[in-house]
């Protein structure tokens, strides 16, 4: 499996987080992964001049501050479209929120906490080509699949 350079983790919840690094960390599949705990943290780490763009950033939808929702509404403003890929990774199961962010061209994927090794592979694989995920039919999103 190739390493991504950078994840970026956007999320309040401090025990996903912890579990997340550490199976992404098991897992060796980036050289550097950062923590941000709502979409203004992010915003205000992905400013510096000296950051270089995630190749995955993993979104969880309910936050403080600012939520997924309005972090993709500043991604989009900000011209920050196409720097780089982005999966709603929530605990949330409401359709309409996940539809709602799907039509972000940055959104590629939909992966349900707790991560598993399973889906990490799928994730990377993903972000190296965009061509590995399937479509669920019953809501158009794309997903990554356990």
């Amino acid at each position: 499996m190739e390493v991504l350079n950078h994840i970026l983790l956007i999320d309040a919840d401090d025990a996903s987080n912890l579990i997340t690094r550490i199976m992404l960390k098991k897992a060796s599949v980036a050289e550097h992964i950062h923590t941000t705990r709502n979409g203004e943290e992010a915003i205000t780490l992905l400013s510096h001049t000296n950051i270089v763009f995630p190749d995955l950033i993993l979104l969880e939808i309910n936050m403080p501050v600012m939520d997924g929702f309005e972090f993709l509404s500043y991604w989009k403003k900000n011209n920050f479209t196409g720097k780089s890929r982005i999966v709603i990774y929530t605990y949330s199961a409401r359709t309409e929120d996940i539809s709602y962010m799907c039509q972000y061209k940055d959104v590629v994927g939909y992966l349900e906490k707790p991560i598993n090794n399973t889906q990490i592979t799928k994730l990377i694989n993903l972000v190296h080509n965009h061509s590995n995920y399937t479509q669920d039919s019953n809501t158009d999103i794309q997903r990554i699949y356990l």
